[in-house]
């Protein structure tokens, strides 16, 4: 899952700048946490949840403005930016602490 969605991303972000010549606009979305069946078989914090309709209004919002990238909530985006930044030991030890679980059982996990 994770790495379908960073490759995505980096499809996006390197496809926009060859399409812009052609007026094309390319918005790379990245949601965090919203409201889905998926987050309810995830346990653990899940910081920054929103309905799936904000997502959504967020997201178009942004296609519609012409942005590049639109990060939801916009606190992950800053978050993944300073890991970026960080050295790989400590953004990988960071990470660890974040871990979650998902429940395969099919019971619904959300307090």
């Amino acid at each position: 899952y994770c790495a379908s969605k960073a490759g995505l991303r980096i499809l996006a972000e390197s496809l926009r700048p060859r399409v812009a010549a052609d007026g094309i606009g390319v918005t790379v979305a990245l949601p965090g946490f919203f409201e889905s069946a998926m987050a309810d078989q995830w346990i653990g914090d899940k910081t920054g949840i929103v309905p799936a309709e904000t997502m959504a209004a967020r997201i178009a919002d942004a296609v519609a403005r012409g942005k590049r990238r639109v990060v939801v909530p916009s606190g992950l985006g800053w978050t993944l930016r300073v890991l970026d930044l960080l050295p790989a030991g400590l953004g990988d030890r960071l990470i660890a602490r974040s871990r979650f679980q998902i429940d395969n059982n099919g019971r619904n996990a959300r307090s």
